[in-house]
């Protein structure tokens, strides 16, 4: 990695370890076995039977904002914009997926290219 800083690299990547561990306590994607717990509730553009909790989507979300700010992945802008998304909150959806637009234009990189094209639409 050219011209990287392993001390804010290594910060980041901590973070989002967080927001990962954060994020498999907020959704539920196992549609035979109802979660445990309460605060459960049916996940925006999402399958029927996956559900979230909320707060802890955003928390993981502060999370991901976090490691952003340090490293500024593409990864964890999608990540913000799909938590957003599964939160039901399309006007931060939309913005976020209109920077991940941005950012994968300017990476050239397609793959998120095409991803932040179909949130947008999503999200409209």
């Amino acid at each position: 990695m050219p011209d990287v800083d392993p001390i804010r690299y290594n910060a980041a990547t901590a973070v989002v370890h967080l927001a990962a561990r954060t994020f498999d306590s907020a959704v539920h994607r196992t549609r035979n076995r109802a979660p445990t717990g309460e605060g459960w509730v049916q996940c925006v553009n999402s399958p029927d039977g996956v559900l979230c909790r909320p707060d802890k989507v955003r928390e993981a979300i502060a999370y991901l904002e976090i490691a952003y700010e340090v490293w500024p992945d593409i990864a964890c802008l999608n990540q913000i914009a799909l938590g957003y998304e599964m939160l039901g909150e399309t006007t931060s959806a939309h913005e976020h997926f209109a920077q991940l637009h941005a950012q994968a234009l300017a990476e050239s990189d397609a793959t998120y290219r095409a991803a932040a094209l179909r949130g947008i639409e999503r999200n409209r």
